[in-house]
């Protein structure tokens, strides 16, 4: 295994014991008891148990760091179990887990159960970043206590099982923390004061999409390679076994053709869990498969794991690029490994991985790639990366970017159990991701450049940004909405905050401690507490912002005026209307909402089982052509005094958006005007609503097409060149207007589904108030009980009595004069 194990000096003083390198990874039954120092992490194998005796004091030493290793969970000092721990003290004897400074908060990580056992009692646990937190397994948890943490308890997924019996929670900044549908059985629990909350369960709903897979047929097994350097240029294909390191020296080159497997034995001579066999490329790497005939780097173990295998080490080459294309990797400790090289990976699948890649020092670009399912998706540190179209979601970890430049974009970043996207230092343009229904969403920590702008960040168990000692960079133009606790937190920050349209949070829309910058031309609209919340003594400035219509400002924003002893908040000059927000992606994957004013500037698509709900008062302008493919559902409803506006973004003329197209799913527009659009809204076998709607300047006012149930009723179609169309539709039209356009209703195609049109004023329409279509062959349309605007509707219906076989409207009988009835 391409590894380096580093012995750390650990001093030994009277009466306490340090563990040495040797004891800190754990593969065997071991007793701690006495004074242990703790200064490393340490891991617990599956099938060991680690038991710590009553009366132990477990004293954790502060360190953040920035190391590497996939297998641990944390930049601080962590214990992970993946064996058992029994920590049983007694009432006497209680076993103590703290941070060195017994003053501090959150110094070390905590107990991290990832995939074992814990059996806890009478034990206190203290100034962890969370006291206790279950990935996955067992935590068992009687007469404990969780005190001064940030997170008392962590329960991150629903597969782990936890109870907690006679347990107080006090102190923390939250005490019982679940997530991600985690489930926590308690009994004579106990809170007190804990800061924020002592309970927090995020409900919020998850999106996981299928993770693409590449599959290949059993191939004949080639003869196996040991450890042994490739020398020239070497071609593999078929199935190739690797039962060593194989290494490809400078002057090599190593090609694997389309359709090839890759398998690696285990081989673990130091008993750490980890295999040791890969590759070592300080050569070329060509491994270029396609969409037909992809690539496969797998175990070759009949019980495959993470883990089996080490990596695809890529070091010191350079000089030209390495590929990876249509390639997935699966089942390695460090999938793929760079160091001082340049590489290339496009359209490949990392899974099932320690970690999907790490690489320093090197020029790496990523594209069309999925990494899921592993514990850690990326690392990386001092590189130049192009990360653009990607999809990273269901890992313990999303990237984690130290003192990286480049471009981040075109992203999704979801369901990973930590952060979505980390950045720390360096310089990255982080732009139109999209980042969703992650424990944390995108983490800046001590940036001094970068902009992070034009992405959606939706759904968040807790935050959706996060700020931490930054300075000079630029947050604009992101959708920042239902995120758990805050839309954005800020602690000892600056930066330029604009732009950004923050609302439905569950808490606030921000969240300050510190912050030097300005907080401009922003809309908070709907947070549930706050828009701005200040926990801090400095004054914040906040002007020119929108922070919704009729709002009382006392009570959105919480400052000095709450609290004696905070900063004021500075939100004179707010503007009288909502700052114009464009959509940034092509796309809306999980529910959504849309207020304010909403441009659309590029074809947006809804994806199936989604709500859109656009709220009252609210505009969506649309560039030229453009328009929105609605896949999922839409509730656009507004009220008589705030009506919902569709319309173009700027044109003039002839000038049209595209469409609105419902496309099985259903739909509801209430209090909705549609103008100059192509085919304004368009369904296509979806259920539908619409009432005291107006469709005006339209090329079609509304198109029905292909069943689904239409009810459109009290509503306007005027001045359009075609008012409604119909399509083999279902359903009624009643209550409505239709005049003043070139054709009132065209009827392209009937058949027979049960169309009724009544109750209407049907009138003064240029050349037909209704058309049967070329499409029609002879399928009648009910069109009776209607005003025509004339004692001889016929005159002005263009069917069968004209052309022979189109099919006619049956219009008897009809009103001699206008209907009444309210259209709003």
């Amino acid at each position: 295994m391409i590894r380096t194990l580093i012995a750390l000096s650990l001093f030994l003083f009277a009466g306490v014991h340090s563990l040495y390198a040797g004891e800190l990874l754990i593969s065997k039954d071991t007793v701690w008891s006495g004074a242990m120092k703790l200064t490393e992490d340490v891991l617990i194998l599956p099938g060991a148990t680690l038991t710590i005796a009553p009366g132990t004091k477990v004293t954790v030493y502060s360190s953040e760091t920035t190391r590497t290793e996939p297998e641990y969970l944390s930049s601080y000092t962590e214990i992970t179990v993946r064996g058992n721990l029994k920590a049983e003290g007694s009432k006497e004897k209680p076993i103590i887990f703290d941070a060195v400074d017994a003053n501090s908060d959150h110094e070390w990580a905590g107990l991290i159960v990832d995939g074992g056992k814990v059996s806890m009692s009478w034990c206190q646990v203290s100034g962890a970043e969370s006291g206790l937190t279950v990935i996955l397994g067992q935590a068992e948890v009687m007469d404990s206590s969780f005190s001064r943490n940030r997170y008392g308890v962590s329960i991150l997924t629903a597969e782990s099982k936890a109870t907690f019996t006679r347990t107080s929670f006090q102190r923390n900044d939250y005490g019982l923390v679940l997530l991600n549908n985690g489930a926590a059985t308690q009994q004579e629990t106990s809170f007190s004061d804990n800061k924020q909350k002592d309970f927090l369960q995020a409900g919020l709903p998850q999106y996981r999409p299928e993770g693409k897979e590449y599959i290949l047929p059993e191939l004949a097994l080639d003869a196996p390679y040991q450890s042994e350097s490739l020398l020239g240029t070497v071609i593999w294909k078929n199935r190739v076994r690797v039962n060593g390191v194989v290494r490809i020296p400078a002057t090599s080159r190593l090609i694997i053709m389309p359709g090839t497997v890759v398998e690696f034995t285990k081989n673990d001579t130091n008993e750490d869990g980890i295999g040791e066999n890969g590759l070592l490329v300080m050569g070329m790497l060509v491994a270029k498969g396609t969409k037909e005939k992809p690539i496969i780097f797998r175990s070759a173990e009949k019980d495959r794991q993470a883990g089996d295998w080490d990596a695809i080490n890529i070091y010191t080459s350079d000089g030209f690029q390495n590929i990876l294309e249509h390639v997935q990797v699966e089942d390695a400790y460090r999938a793929l490994h760079i160091h001082f090289s340049n590489v290339y990976v496009g359209n490949s699948v990392f899974r099932g991985n320690y970690r999907g890649m790490q690489f320093q020092e090197s020029l790496v670009e990523v594209k069309g790639t999925e990494i899921y399912g592993n514990k850690s998706a990326i690392r990386a540190r001092d590189s130049e990366l192009r990360f653009v179209g990607n999809r990273v979601f269901d890992n313990y970890f999303g990237p984690n970017l130290y003192r990286i430049t480049g471009e981040v974009s075109s992203n999704l970043f979801s369901g990973n159990l930590s952060d979505g996207l980390r950045v720390r230092e360096g310089g990255l343009d982080v732009k139109e991701n999209t980042i969703l229904t992650n424990r944390y969403g995108l983490t800046v920590a001590y940036a001094n450049f970068g902009s992070f702008h034009d992405n959606i960040i939706s759904y968040n168990q807790e935050i959706g940004i996060a700020l931490k000692g930054t300075d000079n960079i630029k947050v604009s133009r992101n959708f920042v909405q239902l995120n758990g606790v805050n839309g954005m937190s800020i602690l000892t920050a600056s930066a330029e905050i604009q732009g950004n349209h923050f609302a439905d949070n569950g808490e606030r829309g921000i969240g300050v401690i510190s912050f030097k910058g300005l907080i401009e031309g922003n809309n908070f609209v709907n947070n549930g507490l706050y828009a701005i919340g200040l926990d801090g003594v400095s004054d914040i400035s906040a002007p020119n912002n929108w922070w919704g219509s009729g709002v009382d400002m006392e009570k959105i924003i919480f400052d000095r005026k709450d609290k004696a002893g905070l900063g004021l908040v500075d939100y004179e000059m707010a503007l009288e209307k909502p700052v114009a927000f464009t959509w940034p992606v092509p796309y809306v994957l999980v529910d959504t909402v849309w207020d304010g004013e909403i441009q659309i500037l590029q074809r947006v698509d809804t994806s199936a089982g989604t709500t859109l709900r656009i709220t009252p008062g609210t505009t969506v302008r649309f560039g030229i052509h453009r328009g929105m493919w609605a896949n999922g559902n839409i509730e656009a409803i507004g009220t008589e005094k705030q009506r919902i506006l569709f319309t173009r973004l700027n044109g003039t003329g002839d000038d049209h958006w595209h469409q609105i197209r419902v496309e099985k799913a259903q739909a509801v527009f209430d209090y909705c005007d549609f103008e100059y659009g192509e085919t304004a809204l368009h369904t296509h076998a979806s259920d539908f609503r619409v009432v005291s709607t107006r469709f005006t300047h339209n090329q079609t006012g509304m198109m029905l097409c292909l069943g689904g149930t239409v009810v459109v009723n009290s509503s306007i179609f005027r001045e359009n060149a075609l008012g409604l169309v119909l399509n083999k539709a279902r359903g009624e039209v009643r209550n409505t207007i239709i005049a003043e356009n070139e054709v009132g209703i065209m009827v392209r195609a009937e058949d027979g589904r049960g169309m009724q049109i009544s109750n209407s004023n049907i009138f003064s329409n240029a050349r037909y108030n209704l058309k049967m279509g070329d499409f029609n062959k002879g399928e009648n349309i009910d069109v009776r009980d209607n005003f025509w605007g004339t004692d001889k509707p016929g005159d002005t219906i263009f069917d069968d009595r004209i052309e022979p076989g189109l099919g006619r409207a049956l219009f008897e009988p009809f009103a001699q004069q206008a209907l009444e009835f309210t259209t709003n």
